[in-house]
């Protein structure tokens, strides 16, 4: 990530993920000879766009974590909807697609996810369907 700030030296100190999976970066920048406290909010591209309607009930899980060569992922649906389940980076890269648009009935449901493939790290496991969009951070060990 690259951002400009009006000073001429610009330096993050700390950055996290909020739980509406945004990035923010804090730090300062150098302006009129002094250090002035800079703060950034990212758009990673994981949850894009305004919900103007009530967010919609929804249960989700994943265990064990952290993982080491599957994930068990649980979620209620309130509808049938159409579902996609992804895994990724901290930085909003997707590494990898489990499901993709599938149609799913209303009421539990259970995947188990492989992660053997995936480096040790930290990633968000993210579900979607037509009105919601939820992310649960895991770890692979």
């Amino acid at each position: 990530m690259l951002t400009d700030f009006i000073g001429s030296d610009d330096i993050a100190f700390a950055l996290a993920i909020q739980p509406d999976l945004k990035i923010v970066a804090a730090g300062e920048t150098w302006q009129n000879g002094k250090w002035n406290f800079s703060l950034a909010r990212y758009f990673s591209g994981l949850n894009v766009g305004v919900i103007d309607e009530p967010a919609e009930h929804f249960e989700l899980s994943a265990y064990p974590n952290p993982a080491s060569s599957y994930i068990n992922l649980n979620y209620e649906l309130a509808n049938n909807a159409t579902v996609s389940i992804a895994v990724y980076d901290v930085m909003g890269k997707r590494i990898k697609s489990y499901v993709h648009n599938e149609t799913k009935i209303k009421g539990m449901q259970a995947e188990a996810l492989a992660v053997d493939d995936l480096k040790k790290g930290v990633y968000i496991l993210r579900i979607e369907t037509e009105r919601v969009q939820r992310g649960v951070r895991f770890v692979k060990n």
